[in-house]
């Protein structure tokens, strides 16, 4: 499952695609990854078949905006992570 069939960027304003760069510094981040990201798809793996769609966007969702608010802490964007990614 990727971040954009969950949720959706908001506004057009960035020369670039926020969910790909934000997946991007998810994926290449060494300490999110080890921390957030890897524990977070073990868990889901763990569980696909009890999981529903819902239950899934509960379980990835809290990950998502953790990266964005680190995310534009490194990079800054000068935009708030809340700005960046809605449900």
């Amino acid at each position: 499952m990727r971040i954009d069939e969950i949720a959706d960027p908001v506004g057009n304003e960035l020369p670039f695609n926020i969910v790909d760069d934000l997946h991007a510094f998810m994926t290449n981040d060494t300490m999110f990854y080890r921390k957030e990201y890897y524990p977070t798809m073990c868990d889901i793996s763990d569980n696909t078949d009890k999981m529903k769609d819902n239950a899934l966007a509960k379980v990835i969702m809290p990950m998502i905006y953790k990266a964005a608010k680190i995310y534009c802490k490194k990079v800054k964007l000068g935009k708030d992570d809340s700005d960046l990614i809605k449900l």
